[in-house]
């Protein structure tokens, strides 16, 4: 797969074609799809009651994620921060690791009064949206 930016590939510039050629050998195959720019997958049932998303997070820890309740937007944000040292004789290795996530969801027949509950279980978010019941037009009468 080739991930490089479009700037490189639409140059002309000798310069850009040679950093095209390079780029895949020097940043892996896999760098721009591991930045976390990608979102998470998720599935959204609607029920006659609910809503039920499903959203899968895979090595995240319930302290990692974000929930919030926006008017009828659903945001479920996700920050993950590691770190691992190694120390050997006396060279000190430690590496970061941080990436950050979101996915925003605009949901009818909910708003801020909607309950909502959401559980991390084996790598699997899932987040309950209670509906709303639908507001009725009220008829004004003139006099």
């Amino acid at each position: 797969m080739n991930y490089i930016p479009s700037i490189f590939s639409k140059s002309r510039d000798p310069w850009f074609r040679d950093l095209e050629k390079i780029w895949p050998s020097f940043w892996g195959d896999k760098f721009f799809e591991n930045s976390g720019t990608h979102g998470f997958p998720i599935d959204v049932e609607e029920q006659d009651d609910k809503y039920v998303i499903h959203a899968d997070l895979p090595g995240v820890k319930k302290e990692d994620v974000n929930i919030t309740l926006d008017g009828n937007q659903l945001l479920v944000q996700v920050s993950q921060t590691e770190k691992s040292e190694k120390k050997d004789k006396n060279f000190l290795v430690c590496e970061r690791c941080c990436r950050s996530m979101s996915r925003a969801l605009a949901l009818a027949d909910i708003n801020e009064e909607s309950e909502v509950s959401a559980e991390l279980n084996n790598g699997v978010l899932t987040i309950n949206v209670q509906k709303q019941p639908e507001k009725k037009t009220k008829k004004i009468v003139v006099k």
